[in-house]
């Protein structure tokens, strides 16, 4: 299914034309159709908007050119086109150049187009040094290409038919000179496959075909992957293999069809728009039809007013103003080896994609430290949050992480049990290195898995923020070791605070520490109410502790682990609101008191 779309893909974005890709040109030769230079400057190519040399423009290419000589058609380096010498003198320099002339002179015989016989009138007559060619400004590395009164030569279709008769037969030369051992990674040679030459169905448009034996195309930017790119359909094993097909006839395609999934992968990997790499994953994402809307940087960096508007116009199901019949798509990639890993695949339609990302945020809507409303959190935020920290969660994030929460963010259901396990863990093991955002991301999680579970509907909007009637026992056991924590800082200055040294045994087992840990509050308590500067805050702690209290008829002995993801949000909950306490009652001071100042002067 991703072949297939993929192909789709290619027939509507634009991709470049079998053997062409995008490339920079740097000069233009306009010549007429008898071959004649129409200026004796090369036409330079400026980009407008930072005035650098050269521009994109889709030209033909072999691929990555090393050490033999292997020439583009009609657009190539300037070595190539008009034996231009390097600084350092080559003796290649005019095998190039010679290599470069007869593959003009095969196309204009071949094609038979007036606009590349003209170019070969050209290089038959051109030699590097004739005075009435001054190609100033210009290197031999520099890419030129031809137009005939005006026409761009590499346009042509017959020219395109030609190079990509030409591309594909070079590609094929290549796989067949390959050593048979190294393709397969076996001891033995295995003879060559005769079944690639016969005609079979390509398994993606159904017509007629001889099978690519190679795919040529390799995917970049696969985390963990080769810097050469990694195959997407390759059998280089024999327990890759299926029928006696080796190489990449396990999927039988025809050229047109290998090239359309090759460059519309690449194409999509290398745009920031369409791509998205978190741990070991790579995410492609796209439209049947375009949409105004980018779902990359709704899960890396979700814009507050954006997620306000999605939430709203989800309730409303008008997100997307597009027909019904458009469809969403994203397939998540790994690398193992040379391979490809197809890790999942989504395809719904656009609309559900919008309501199951509202929900998303909803899942994961969390106040924040300060007490005020939390922004949405990008998804490797969130994963992140699971690791000791950034060097950490970039070196053992396991692929199941982001593409659990990924799936859920676009196709909806719950998130696994093992992620609350993972946040849960994370919490307990808690070294002092943890930031304030941090956990917030790791207590959005775990709030995100309690909500997503069946039956869990009802506490949605009741969870973001501190809920003081919430008579949860395992909820007000994490709000009591909040306050102790409080309680103790207003006290004393301890090293070792109550969370460094008692969050993962009150966090499943509350019974075994909480009535040392209360002994202990009152006599912090007691030393407060002796110090008239914080009689008011030991005031108020005592009684929100009392209050806590009142609904704990006594203390669990263990608690589960959904249970000891609710103490967890309750002790968040519990330090956010006593943060904004604080910043209220800091505000009403200051306010006093420079009232008080105005009215002495």
């Amino acid at each position: 299914m991703l072949i297939q779309r993929l192909t789709e893909y290619a027939e509507t974005a634009g991709i470049p034309p079998t053997g062409y890709r995008e490339g920079i040109l740097h000069w233009w030769l306009d010549l007429d159709m008898e071959g004649n230079l129409l200026s004796p400057e090369p036409i330079p190519l400026v980009t407008e908007e930072k005035k650098k040399k050269g521009k994109m423009i889709v030209q033909p290419s072999v691929g990555n050119r090393t050490v033999g000589i292997v020439p583009n058609l009609l657009a190539d380096k300037a070595e190539y086109v008009l034996g231009m010498p390097k600084a350092k003198p080559d003796p290649k320099t005019e095998q190039r150049h010679r290599s470069f002339v007869e593959l003009v002179r095969d196309c204009a015989k071949v094609t038979e187009a007036k606009q590349v016989q003209a170019v070969l009138l050209f290089l038959e007559r051109f030699q590097w040094g004739d005075s009435s060619f001054q190609p100033t400004g210009m290197t031999e590395s520099d890419i030129v290409a031809f137009r005939v009164n005006g026409d761009i030569v590499t346009d042509l279709e017959a020219v395109r038919a030609y190079w990509a008769d030409k591309y594909w037969q070079r590609m094929l030369e290549e796989d067949e000179a390959k050593p048979k051992s190294s393709r397969n990674n076996k001891a033995e040679a295995k003879p060559k496959n005769e079944r690639s030459n016969e005609l079979v169905e390509c398994m993606v448009c159904g017509c007629r075909c001889s099978p690519v034996p190679r795919h040529p195309y390799k995917l970049p930017r696969i985390p963990g992957g080769q810097t050469s790119g990694n195959a997407l359909i390759s059998a280089n094993n024999n327990a890759f293999e299926s029928y006696g097909l080796e190489a990449s006839l396990i999927a039988p395609m025809c050229a047109t069809c290998v090239e359309k999934y090759g460059k519309a992968a690449i194409q999509l990997i290398q745009s920031d728009e369409n791509s998205l790499a978190v741990g070991p994953l790579r995410y492609i994402f796209w439209t049947k039809e375009p949409v105004e809307f980018s779902f990359v940087h709704c899960l890396t960096q979700p814009d507050p007013k954006e997620v306000k508007a999605l939430l709203l116009s989800a309730k409303k199901g008008s997100k997307f103003d597009v027909q019904d019949k458009n469809a969403f798509y994203a397939a998540a990639l790994s690398a193992s080896g040379a391979r490809v890993v197809l890790r999942n695949w989504i395809e719904c339609p656009v609309q559900e994609v919008s309501q199951n990302l509202a929900r998303w945020f909803e899942l994961q809507d969390l106040v924040g430290t300060d007490g005020q409303p939390g922004e949405p959190m990008g998804l490797y935020t969130l994963a992140s949050s699971l690791y000791r920290d950034k060097k950490d969660a970039q070196k053992s994030m396991v692929a199941q992480v982001p593409q659990s929460m990924l799936r859920v963010a676009m196709s909806g259901g719950p998130l696994p049990t093992w992620l609350l396990y993972q946040a849960v863990k994370r919490n307990r093991a808690h070294d002092g290195l943890d930031s304030l955002f941090t956990l917030r991301a790791r207590t959005a999680l775990i709030k995100a898995v309690l909500l997503s579970q069946p039956g869990r509907k009802e506490r949605e909007g009741i969870m973001a923020s501190l809920d003081p009637n919430s008579r949860d026992t395992a909820y007000r056991c994490g709000r009591l070791l909040a306050l102790l924590e409080s309680i103790q800082e207003q006290a004393v200055s301890a090293r070792a605070t109550v969370i460094d040294r008692y969050f993962g045994a009150a966090s499943s087992s509350p019974s075994t520490v909480f009535p040392m840990l209360l002994r202990g509050a009152q006599n912090h308590l007691g030393k407060m109410r002796k110090i008239e500067k914080k009689k008011a805050a030991y005031k108020a702690l005592q009684e929100k502790m009392e209050t806590v209290l009142v609904g704990l008829e006594k203390f669990p002995k263990v608690l589960t682990l959904d249970e000891q993801g609710l103490f967890s949000l309750g002790y968040y909950h519990q330090r956010a609101e006593d943060r904004a306490s604080m910043h209220k009652h800091i505000e009403a001071k200051n306010a006093k008191n420079e009232k008080n100042n105005g009215g002495k002067e």
